[in-house]
């Protein structure tokens, strides 16, 4: 299938779901999409990994087509410096979402990066990296548990001074992060717990699913 081809069918689901959601609210997972983030990974395994197609797919400059192309792109056929370039045009949330999930995760240069652009400057690499670190913590590795309670402690220590994207990536890789067992989930609610309470309140309402309902009904209720 060309990238033509694939932009036109989702054009064509972009217009179909407009229709519809003037008739219904958007399901949850949309995330401001037209085209729902199921649908696409439905059509992703239809494609398959396509590194080339998912090249002209991240330069269509549509959001859904962006999204996509992360879901069939080939995180290993990435240099070093394509991977940067890569991530730095990358300008939308939800993409830089997926891009940490399926692109960055994937890649042999995934912890090294994650380091990296953790602890920069640059607001939209920093959401990357935790959104890949959010992916890692919730499989198997041999990453240590040393390497997750450094990420614990980076993020309390930070989450202070960088924008609501990169907090929200932040806030998703901590509590992937504790779920991973007991000992990490107790440093990961005590980092929680200390921080500032505006900082995790004051988040999208579409985007708080990061944090479990009831730690936010507890925060609230200690206003």
């Amino acid at each position: 299938m060309t990238a033509k081809e694939i932009l036109d069918q989702v054009k064509a689901l972009k217009n179909e779901n407009t229709e519809t959601k003037k008739m219904r609210v958007a399901k949850s997972d949309d995330l401001g999409l037209d085209v729902s983030l199921s649908k696409l990974k439905t059509f992703s395994k239809e494609i398959g990994r396509d590194a080339a197609v998912a090249d002209e797919l991240y330069e269509s400059k549509i959001v859904e087509a962006q999204v996509l192309a992360t879901q069939i792109d080939d995180a290993e056929s990435y240099t070093r410096d394509e991977l940067i370039h890569r991530a730095e045009s990358i300008d939308s949330d939800i993409v830089a979402q997926n891009f940490g999930h399926e692109v960055l995760s994937r890649s042999p240069y995934a912890v090294q990066f994650i380091d990296e652009w953790s602890q920069g400057l640059d607001n939209g690499l920093k959401t990357i990296a935790y959104y890949a670190l959010e992916k890692l913590a919730k499989i198997k590795n041999c990453l240590s548990q040393a390497f997750y309670f450094d990420r614990i402690n980076m993020i309390g220590r930070d989450i202070h001074q960088v924008n609501e994207s990169a907090s929200e990536a932040m806030l998703a890789a901590l509590k992937a992060i504790g779920d991973r067992n007991p000992y990490l989930k107790k440093m990961s609610e005590k980092t929680l717990s200390n921080m500032d309470k505006n900082d995790v309140l004051n988040l999208n309402k579409t985007r708080r699913s990061v944090l479990e309902d009831i730690q936010l009904e507890s925060l609230k209720a200690s206003q």
